[in-house]
């Protein structure tokens, strides 16, 4: 499925995009509404493109150790920002280690999800994104300097903008823990809290405490 939405749907998109922005420099300068009309389509066209080949590539059986996905996660916030006038600080603290698969795809998704909604409706100046690994939890959190909002319990409240929704679904199915803090003129903070399994040589100390335990 990955592969023909790639080779069909995202390709014709792609093409779209080009097309338009090869025909930009020929509108001619008296039709301005014909020529912004044309650069939203443009913007749209490639913005519909980027997001297409993020959930190609969120549909591919892609498994990262350690290093590998806290890199994947710095280049999906890079890619998000995209040319926004935004300053992205990145850091990673604790021992890293390889997450389940699904758990990989939906901590991408909702840093995704999470920058993207500062670059449409923040206003901001600056992200900062963080990953910390403890011995029984990762958490992750997006912070931004921007405008902020009134946060409500229920997000769905939010009518017509499922992206809250979204990320505090897809952090359930992998039984994580979502929190979105905010407040008018405070900017916003979103935290995402996964339970890790216990590591192999402390599920083999406990085990063998328990061995020990019975025999005694």
């Amino acid at each position: 499925l990955a592969r023909e939405i790639h080779d069909t749907l995202l390709q014709g998109v792609t093409g779209i995009a080009l097309q338009l922005r090869a025909a930009l420099p020929h509108v001619q300068a008296s039709s301005d509404d014909a020529l912004t009309t044309l650069e939203r389509v443009a913007d749209l066209a490639e913005n519909t493109s980027r997001e297409a080949r993020e959930v190609v590539w969120d549909m591919r059986p892609n498994t990262f150790n350690g290093e590998e996905f806290v890199q994947a996660v710095e280049i999906t916030a890079h890619r998000t920002i995209g040319r926004a006038p935004l300053a992205l600080h990145f850091t990673a603290r604790g021992r890293q280690r390889r997450l389940h698969e699904d758990a990989q795809r939906v901590v991408l998704r909702i840093v995704q999800e999470a920058m993207a909604n500062v670059v449409r409706h923040a206003a901001a100046s600056a992200i900062r994104l963080s990953l910390s690994f403890g011995v029984h939890r990762l958490r992750v959190a997006v912070v931004d300097d921007g405008l902020g909002f009134t946060v409500e319990p229920d997000f769905r409240s939010y009518a017509g903008h499922w992206g809250l929704v979204g990320m505090q679904e897809r952090a359930e199915q992998i039984g994580a823990s979502l929190r979105v803090e905010s407040a008018p003129n405070r900017g916003t903070t979103v935290m995402l809290e996964l339970p890790l399994p216990a590591s192999r040589a402390k599920r083999a100390l406990v085990t063998r405490q328990d061995r020990e335990s019975a025999i005694a």
